[in-house]
């Protein structure tokens, strides 16, 4: 996967993050004074979080191959899971593109003698919601990711510090009040199973293992050619400002997150 390195990041980005951090901020605050407006900025903060990772974050990861252990912590506050871990996983993601050796793969491996070899879809209700699955099979699989022997050590212990980051950062919450660490909690579960189904919609688990691309201008244009998914697989080097619809590209006909494909039941490919 290709790392760019390029010497200005597109701050206008940002504004996921940001709206992010508002948003959860006013929810724990609007918790003693308004359950239900509470919540309602709880379920917004998640869906900014999904955008924050699908565009703030994958921009980060793509556009340097390294921050300052600071940097790499705070960022891992946007996703409540250490950023390193992140860009482990995209590095993952972008050699194996959704096959089983990609483990955030819309497939599932088919385990009957009489099947055995084929793929079935994962549902995408229980992809979306059984995400930290993903984590699981994440650890104890770490020779399929596309760096450097020397490099996954790095990365892992960089891991490791973000970890212990963000459980002093959970204490404090608990600290500061149960329902505090209660409502960080649900966002980031909230906002990672949006994440899932984002994937699902740009990865969907039909014949020939497409990468989709929505080529909707006025979502392209607000998310930073975000809907440009296949763009980005063909050209990572990229940066995402700077993507171009191909007219080769496999279309979707609705932005990724919306786009439940249900293919049948016994679809399967070898």
């Amino acid at each position: 996967m290709s790392i760019r390195d390029k010497k200005t990041f597109p701050v206008r980005m940002l504004v996921f993050p940001v709206l992010e951090g508002i948003l959860l901020s006013g929810a724990m605050i609007m918790f003693h004074y308004n359950l239900a407006v509470s919540l309602l900025l709880l379920l917004t903060a998640s869906i900014a979080m999904n955008f924050t990772l699908h565009i703030f974050l994958h921009e980060c990861v793509h556009y340097k191959r390294q921050y300052s252990r600071f940097t790499n912590c705070l960022l891992s506050l946007l996703t409540g899971l250490p950023f390193s871990g992140y860009r482990l996983h995209h590095y993952n993601h972008h050699k194996y593109n959704n096959r089983l050796e990609d483990y955030s793969t819309t497939w599932i491996k088919k385990i009957a003698l009489s099947e055995a070899g084929k793929l079935e879809p994962r549902g995408v209700l229980s992809y979306s919601i059984g995400w930290p699955r993903q984590i699981i099979w994440n650890i104890s699989n770490e020779r399929l990711f596309a760096i450097s022997k020397a490099s996954l050590l790095e990365i892992q212990a960089l891991v490791k510090i973000e970890r212990l980051f963000l459980a002093l950062f959970y204490s404090g919450l608990v600290l500061a009040g149960l329902e505090m660490f209660s409502l960080y909690f649900i966002t980031m579960y909230i906002g990672w199973s949006l994440v899932a189904l984002h994937n699902y919609g740009q990865h969907p688990p039909i014949k020939g293992n497409p990468v989709t691309t929505y080529s909707g201008k006025g979502y392209n244009r607000l998310l930073f050619n975000n809907g440009l998914h296949w763009e980005h697989h063909n050209s990572p080097w990229l940066a995402a400002e700077q993507l171009i619809i191909d007219s080769t590209s496999t279309r979707s006909s609705k932005p990724h997150i919306f786009l439940h494909f249900k293919p049948k039941s016994k679809s399967t490919y070898e």
